[in-house]
């Protein structure tokens, strides 16, 4: 679900079938590094301090509601901050990217690695840090589709950059829509 649908807030248990919580949210973390985890368990001392450094916030099963619905409320208000609402899905994806700065501040081409691609942008690693509202144009390469678009910074996190996709086209569009839904 993470790969189709923008989440804004996860509130998992720790013990789970299948995966504990600490592999679960590496993988949620690895999909979106900005995703607030809670972790809802009825062993808190029992998490692994890993989980701890990764988790929004832990809350124990056994507490009062009210906590956990703070915690879910102050996730909230932290993503929203951060990200703001997406218009369109995003898309799981593995994706080299050109990169080119535009003349606002020091020219300059190199290559990023998209992680999540949709109609409104794409989250990436960029080994060069851009600034909030930096123009840029973005080669993408989709199987046999090329495409050349103008993209703002929409946010900025250590090495993950948020672009936003300006004047995109409908066509354009759906040629991501295509090479997205392709992938699953």
């Amino acid at each position: 679900m993470l790969r189709l649908v923008a989440v804004d807030a996860l509130v998992q248990d720790y013990h789970t079938p299948g995966m504990d919580g600490l592999a679960f949210t590496l993988m949620v973390k690895r999909l979106d590094p900005a995703i607030p985890v809670i972790v809802f368990t009825s062993f808190p001392d029992r998490v692994p301090k890993g989980l701890h450094e990764l988790a929004f916030r832990i809350v124990d099963k056994g507490g009062d509601v009210e906590i956990l619905k703070a915690a879910v409320r102050d996730a909230l208000a932290e993503r929203r901050t951060f990200h703001g609402a997406r218009a369109h899905l995003r898309y799981h994806v593995d994706l080299k990217v050109l990169v080119t700065m535009l003349p606002k501040r020091k020219p300059g081409v190199f290559w990023a690695s998209a992680q999540s691609l949709g109609e409104g942008g794409l989250g990436a690693e960029v080994s060069v840090a851009l600034a909030t509202g930096d123009t840029v144009l973005l080669d993408l390469f989709l199987k046999e589709e090329y495409l050349s678009l103008p993209a703002s910074v929409r946010y900025q996190t250590d090495a993950v950059h948020g672009f936003q996709f300006i004047g995109i086209t409908p066509a354009q569009g759906q040629k991501i829509r295509q090479y997205c839904e392709s992938l699953l």
